[in-house]
Order: C-alpha cells, then structure tokens, then sequence
C-alpha cells in the first residue's frame, strides 16, 4: 500500500486481467435505499448525553483508547452556538486529522462531538462488523447529538466520512436547515486505484483475493498511524466502502441547500480527485467552494493534516475552516 490509509489495494491488478473481468462478469445492481431515520429517544436531554454515549460505547469493550465516541465540550455541559461533528474515514477514527477539529473548536468556542462508525477502533476482527445502514444510522445519530449540544452544526468529515455526510445533506430532513456547512477533507467520491472497480463484479471479491491473499494491510508510518488506523483487516470488509460510494453518487443533490467545502490535494493518491468537482458541479442550489493543499506531509497526499500523518499543515487547515464559518455567520 502507497501510505494510503483509508484504502488502497496492496497490489494493483494487471491491466489485463481488468478488461478481462469487464467483459466475463456483469456488474451487480441492487436497489438503493436513502431513508432518514431518528435515532436518538426525542425525551434525550443534554445533560444525559454523556451517559448515553458511554453506555453505547460500553458495548465494544475492544475499543482501542482515544478512539471512542465522545463529546468535548467547550465549556461543561451546555449548548454552544456552533456544534462541531467530525465523522471520520474507512479503517480509521477520530484521531485521523487531530488536532484540527479540537484546535478549531478551541477557537470557535463550540462543543464538538467525535463519531465512531460501526467496527471502527477495534482492530481486525471489527472491521468486519461494519455495513452501510449502521454506518448511515451513526451518521444521523452524529447529527440528533449536534443539535442538542450546538444551536447550529458543522459537518467536518474525512475521506468516506465526507461519503456519509453528503449522504445525510441529502436527505429530506427538515432540521438539516441546522446545518451551517458541511467541510469535506479528502472527500471520497471514488477510489484513485482503477484496479479497485473490479470488487464491484460479481466474483471480483474472489478475484481479488485469488491475487492479493484475503486481508489488506499496510505498513503505519508512526505510532499515531497504527493506533488511529486498522492496518490489516478482511477485504470483505472493504465492500460495506464500495457500495456506500456507489449509493452516494447516484443521489440527487441538486436540491441540497447545505454549503459543501471541500479541502483535498490535487495529487492524493488514494482517491479520485476528479470525482471531487463532479459532485460538486451537481449542487445547483448550495455554495461550493475549493481548497487545495498539496504540500502535505503525507506521501498519498491523502490524510493532508493532523499530528498522525501531516503536522505541518494542520494550521492552515484550521485557518481555512474558521474562515469558511466565521464568513457565513
């Protein structure tokens, strides 16, 4: 893997063998199913918040420390008027971009709240654990804990998590006029890596494992990158990705009113930079806008702030975010 840390074959395919699975297998096509759904108990008070969490988390007792969700308020328990929710990238957790999201909310004075998708932050065997519906009803759970903690929410998400949160501003949900913009980094719209469309095949899974062994793996460039990344786990658990990306870009955003920021690198390596204005060329009643930071320390250009992968550019990307917020209060 090419310090990809989201996902990226270990091996890539041959050309060959591609063209051959495009013609020999007919792609898989399922009904999609976009459905808002509440998933908090509407009696839930703030105050009951962080028991609430515990409780669910208190579930997963292999949950790898600092990587749980959690709520850092700015100043005890009580309401600020920016929420800040971070919803983070396939295999990883909260600590991917840290610390931008809590340097921002330190600046903004906004309670944030960090979200852990299904079978994330438990190793191997929890990857496996994870689908598209959970990783959907965390993401609105995300969103019902955002308005109770902020009066308006900012979105910032990584990689797939900016897969799921175009999913939830999409959704025919009256209280997403809460949402003040959604901030993508990184966003995963598809992968960079063309060998990667053969798992959508119907026996592409089994190709791929025929050729690459059953597990994906790389090698952490750090400490912080091996505990914040699940760096080996099954390439089944790689589809519940596939298919989310593939849902999300055959929704219909045009209606969306929510402001989509997007702030990626030109030369990541581990998704479609292309696919980033394509989706975003879709938005035909929401501002977008474009930041590009291309110098970061991350050899795939991927994971393009944070002390994990690129310290040196996580204060730009805090600068650029506040800016975004602070212009359109």
């Amino acid at each position: 893997m090419k310090s990809a840390h989201h996902f990226s074959p270990t091996n890539r395919f041959t050309f060959g063998l591609l063209l051959i699975a495009l013609v020999l297998v007919s792609l898989i096509e399922s009904d999609r199913v976009f459905a808002y759904s509440p998933v908090l108990n509407s009696a839930l008070d703030i105050t009951e918040l962080d028991q609430y969490i515990e409780q669910q988390e208190a579930k997963y007792p292999d949950i790898v420390g600092g990587t749980q969700r959690e709520i850092l308020w700015a100043d005890g328990v009580q309401k600020t008027p920016i929420a800040l929710v971070y919803l983070h990238g396939f295999s990883a957790t909260r600590g991917e971009l840290s610390p931008v999201t809590e340097n921002l909310g330190a600046e903004l004075g906004a309670n944030i709240y960090f979200a852990r998708l299904r079978g994330h932050g438990r190793g191997n065997a929890g990857m496996s654990d994870g689908n598209v519906e959970d990783w959907k009803r965390d993401t609105v759970e995300a969103f019902e804990i955002g308005k109770l903690i902020g009066e308006r929410v900012v979105l910032i998400s990584a990689s797939t998590g900016g897969t799921l949160s175009t999913w939830l501003t999409s959704q025919d949900e009256p209280s997403l006029d809460r949402v003040l913009m959604s901030i993508l980094v990184s966003p995963n719209f598809g992968l960079a890596d063309a060998s990667g469309e053969i798992l959508r095949w119907d026996w592409g899974l089994k190709l791929a494992k025929w050729l690459n062994g059953e597990e994906h793996y790389f090698i952490p460039q750090n400490e912080l990158h091996s505990k914040y990344w699940t760096e080996r786990y099954s390439l089944d658990a790689i589809m519940p990705m596939i298919n989310l990306v593939d849902e999300v870009n055959e929704i219909d955003v045009s209606g969306v009113t929510t402001p989509q920021h997007f702030i990626f690198s030109l030369n990541d390596q581990v998704i479609d930079v292309e696919a980033i204005p394509e989706m975003a060329r879709k938005y035909n009643n929401a501002q977008t806008s474009f930041y590009s930071i291309n110098n970061s320390e991350d050899p795939g250009q991927h994971v393009i702030a944070g002390d994990a992968c690129s310290p040196s550019t996580t204060a730009e990307v805090v600068r650029v975010m506040k800016e975004k917020i602070m212009a359109t209060l």
